[in-house]
């Protein structure tokens, strides 16, 4: 079966709409392909429909990721990388593991309610380190959460912060329209 047009056109939009809010943009497409009757592999168009929210990021944060290549070799910049390595690792070594559990919408449901756990448990928590005072172990416990993440109905965002409060980290470090504050209070600010 391939998808026709009103398909994409939902499954785009429900992309669209979940990718910003920590509700797991995966699992809720997922949960869209099911209702749909989608049961073959459609990672090439989950692929595209990612794309598309990435061109979104780049164009929202774009005064910030230019910030940041301008000082490519600062300390935020090698947290962020140390925070990748977790998720890096899990998605190659637990590849297999992962893609079969985008064809359980029990996984999901379960996920689903482990990232409602994880947002009440992070509403009840704020720390009091800032970026600066960040240690290259938190960016390790935060990737670890975000790489947790690749499991769908497990949100990135709502996983990342759970992981960043749950290490410290104040809110403002990290729930603002812009990283620019973090960028600048990491040194890395382009004036």
């Amino acid at each position: 079966m391939i998808i026709n047009a009103v398909e994409a056109i939902v499954l785009g939009l429900v992309q669209g709409l979940t990718e910003f809010l920590p509700v797991s943009s995966s699992g809720h497409l997922v949960i869209t392909q099911a209702l749909f009757g989608i049961t073959e592999d459609v990672l090439v168009f989950d692929i595209f429909v990612h794309v598309g929210t990435l061109i979104a990021v780049f164009v929202a944060f774009r005064k910030d990721i230019l910030a940041l290549l301008r000082k490519p070799f600062c300390r935020f910049t090698a947290l962020i990388i140390i925070g990748c390595i977790p998720t890096a690792l899990m998605g190659f070594f637990l590849n297999d593991f992962f893609s079969a559990l985008f064809s359980s919408l029990l996984t999901v449901a379960f996920a689903l309610i482990v990232t409602g756990i994880l947002l009440y448990i992070s509403d009840r928590l704020n720390g009091t380190k800032t970026i600066n005072e960040m240690k290259f172990s938190d960016a390790l416990i935060i990737g670890f959460f975000q790489g947790c993440a690749i499991t769908p109905g497990l949100s990135r965002s709502g996983s990342t912060i759970f992981g960043a409060l749950l290490c410290g980290l104040k809110r403002s470090c990290f729930i603002s329209p812009s990283i620019c504050p973090s960028i600048s209070a990491a040194g890395v600010s382009s004036s």
